[in-house]
């Protein structure tokens, strides 16, 4: 299911379920904020197989630095592992990217 709640924000929500594995059903929501024309924020939580040891949250941020130059940057932490919230083993990727055109 998508939502635009407005020009800015929009959410989305997905759960898939199997009749022959009903425990294996998965779930994820997620959500797009345009703080401004140029700099928009994402984010999605994920239980990807009905265990809420495997979900995980991640997170983007994009922003164009100027008319040539785009900034972006993404993360993404495993939650369902047990332990402390944050923790550097629970980052499971990380990804910083510039795109420039000439």
């Amino acid at each position: 299911a998508f939502r635009q709640h407005s020009a800015d924000i929009a959410f989305a929500a997905r759960v898939g379920l199997n009749s022959a594995n009903p425990n294996s059903a998965s779930f994820t929501v997620g959500g797009t904020y345009v703080v401004d024309a140029d700099t928009k924020v994402n984010a999605k939580f994920d239980v990807p197989n009905g265990d809420i040891s495997s979900s995980s949250v991640s997170v983007g941020y994009n922003q164009k630095l100027n008319s040539n130059v785009r900034l972006t940057t993404a993360t993404k932490l495993q939650v369902g592992t047990g332990g402390p919230l944050i923790w550097p083993s629970r980052l499971s990727s990380m990804t910083v990217e510039i795109n420039a055109s000439t």
